[in-house]
């Protein structure tokens, strides 16, 4: 097997896909792990545990904290992936190490230091304790803000413009001993010292923003509307890798709401609430409201996605080959939250796709509150470690007789919501991955496939996958090679029988583009 790679940088699939498909393969394995741990460590199973298998609890315990750790640090990974890959080189990855270090020590100093805790995070460990001086006037511990991919991106950014703008340097400039590998650290540290004094004064005011909107939303939280943009918050802050911002707020503090046992003793938080309810024998306080919509994206729109994507595969051994990770998939996603992965895959692979998951998430809570129907968690630990939306909680919870009508519901709806992700992501691939505002556009991919194949006559069979085209070919020896250098796609793998022509989530519509031309010429 003989594999071709462009060498062209702004290829956006090979760049934005290819460079991040193992770290997604990282992603993925580490939110099954931390779902295997949310469960083995919620409370029913916990106390059974607890009795003979304190080893195992041990594990779990370890395997939670490793996968909250890698989630926390995977917008880093991710970066360091991107700019190795894409410039070949471990400098520009080195110089952006260097760089984000500088920007949270920065904006750990400059930036406001009395916002809620929940929006600081000690990343790398770099907190400091000040004692009054210039900087501060009482002693307080500086930590940085928690910024997920939005630091990452920003000095991400300036190391790729900084490395690329440097490298016609030559040694006969006025210091020569100056190369162009450190005139480029010192054009990224300044440009990354300029962006972090700025956003240590914008971040505190987007932080004040958004939590006025959590106040408002808190001030009328039985509303479908006020749960819709909570809705729309959360996953845009959770594709940020910041939801603990939100869930923090909601989940375990007043924002949530609060409440008050006949004992006196008072709860704030939708977790803790309804935790402590369920004991009480309460169960239509309407708390669980911020988990309820989740049982249904993990164990019914993600399989849904996930089978449409299946079904786009055309070659039958393909398809067999696929199937057991699908499976794979739909199981994990009884136990794990997806969502994340998913999230990542379509704002790369399928960004129509993804504005239509985040409204349909969206008008979940909104309809999900609207028809009065809750189901919480039964995890006490931190918001990092949570799962939301784990089937094996949801369905042990079934034992609860008044809570059996809304279990039934949340499935009723959940398979409706399976088939519509189904359907939508199967007329995106067939009919709106392409050409939805220039027509002609397929027209050029088609024409570029064909005088790669070597002419639509010399094109026996062809297959496609959301991926990638498959062509077998008349005459091989017509595949034209110097052609792919100016073409789109990303890459091509060629075997025995056929060559495999990366063209991302273009590929359904250019075969079946190229299947009506054909069924046309025939006589």
């Amino acid at each position: 097997m003989v594999s071709y790679l462009r060498g062209v940088c702004m290829d956006k699939f090979k760049i934005k896909f290819e460079t991040i498909r193992f770290p997604l393969i990282i992603l993925l394995f580490t939110v099954a792990l931390k779902g295997l741990s949310h469960t083995l460590l919620s409370e029913p199973v916990y106390s059974v545990l607890a009795i003979n298998l304190t080893w195992l609890i041990t594990i779990m315990e370890i395997i939670q904290d490793f996968s909250g750790i890698l989630i926390q640090y995977l917008p880093f990974i991710i970066i360091v992936k991107v700019l190795g890959k894409k410039h070949s080189s471990e400098r520009v990855v080195l110089m952006f190490i260097v760089s984000y270090l500088l920007f949270l020590t920065v904006t750990k100093f400059i930036g406001q230091s009395t916002l809620p805790e929940i929006v600081y995070d000690d990343l790398f460990g770099i907190g400091t304790m000040v004692t009054s001086g210039q900087l501060v006037k009482n002693s307080v511990n500086l930590i940085p803000f928690r910024l997920g991919f939005i630091g990452v991106i920003i000095v991400g950014y300036i190391s790729d413009l900084s490395f690329r703008i440097t490298r016609s340097r030559t040694k006969y400039g006025f210091l020569p001993y100056i190369d162009k590998d450190i005139l480029a650290l010192i054009t990224t540290l300044f440009l990354t010292l300029i962006a972090a004094f700025a956003f240590s004064f914008i971040w505190p005011i987007v932080i004040s923003l958004l939590f006025s909107v959590f106040e408002w939303i808190a001030s009328d939280i039985t509303n479908p509307v006020s749960t819709f943009v909570y809705g729309f918050i959360d996953r845009t802050l959770s594709l940020l890798n910041i939801s603990e911002i939100n869930r923090e707020s909601f989940l375990f503090t007043s924002l949530g709401g609060s409440w008050m046992n006949d004992m006196g003793e008072n709860f704030v938080g939708d977790i803790s609430i309804w935790n402590q309810q369920i004991k009480s024998g309460i169960f239509d306080s309407g708390f669980g409201r911020f988990i309820t919509p989740y049982y249904i994206i993990n164990i019914f729109a993600i399989p849904g996605f996930v089978l449409g994507v299946y079904s786009l595969y055309t070659n039958k051994r393909e398809r067999l080959n696929v199937l057991s990770f699908a499976i794979l998939i739909i199981i994990i996603a009884v136990f794990a939250d997806l969502s994340l992965p998913l999230e990542i895959f379509l704002i790369i692979m399928a960004p129509m796709l993804y504005a239509f998951h985040l409204f349909a998430v969206s008008s979940l809570f909104a309809i999900l509150q609207g028809f009065k129907i809750f189901i919480g968690s039964l995890y006490s630990g931190s918001v990092s470690n949570i799962s939301l939306g784990n089937g094996i909680e949801l369905f042990s919870l079934f034992k609860y007789q008044s809570l059996q009508a809304s279990i039934i519901s949340i499935i009723a709806i959940g398979g409706i919501v399976g088939i519509l992700y189904f359907l939508i992501t199967r007329f995106y691939y067939n009919y709106l991955s392409v050409g939805l505002i220039n027509k002609f556009e397929i027209e050029v991919l088609v024409e570029e496939v064909l005088e790669v194949v070597g002419g639509i006559d010399n094109v026996e069979k062809i297959d496609s996958s959301p991926f990638r085209i498959e062509v077998e070919l008349v005459r091989p020896q017509l595949f034209n090679y110097e052609r792919l250098e100016t073409t789109s796609i990303s890459r091509v793998i060629e075997t025995k029988s056929s060559y495999a022509l990366y063209y991302g989530s273009d590929s359904t519509i250019i075969r079946k583009e190229i299947m009506l031309r054909k069924e046309m010429m025939k006589p």
